[in-house]
């Protein structure tokens, strides 16, 4: 995964609305956690499979209880002062990862 991709510094500037969410995987011992989604990179044009990746993680939650109806598509996302990225879901649900760091690559494997 060595394309250019988007880094921390513009995460909620990152094309993520409407990005449809699927699988989420933590490596323990490597301190990662990986995201995998459909990104509207343009939005003129279909999904294109990407990942986020977050880098000497220290705590992920979820919730999946579907306060405002069934979705898998992103709503918005932020970053709070304490490292703690955080991914809300049309369903109102939210991805929450403290991190050192996180970063969006287009996957050809997604």
């Amino acid at each position: 995964m060595d394309e250019p991709g988007f880094e921390e510094g513009n995460f909620e500037a990152w094309p993520l609305h409407d990005a449809v969410a699927g699988s989420l995987c933590v490596d323990w011992v490597e301190r990662t956690c990986v995201l995998d989604l459909s990104v509207f990179f343009d939005p003129s044009q279909r999904a294109r499979p990407a990942v986020v990746i977050w880098r000497s993680v220290r705590s992920v939650s979820l919730s999946r209880e579907n306060p405002w109806g069934p979705s898998a598509s992103v709503n918005d996302q932020r970053i709070e002062t304490d490292q703690t990225f955080v991914i809300e879901m049309q369903s109102g649900d939210e991805i929450r990862v403290v991190a050192e760091s996180a970063q969006l690559l287009e996957s050809s494997a997604a």
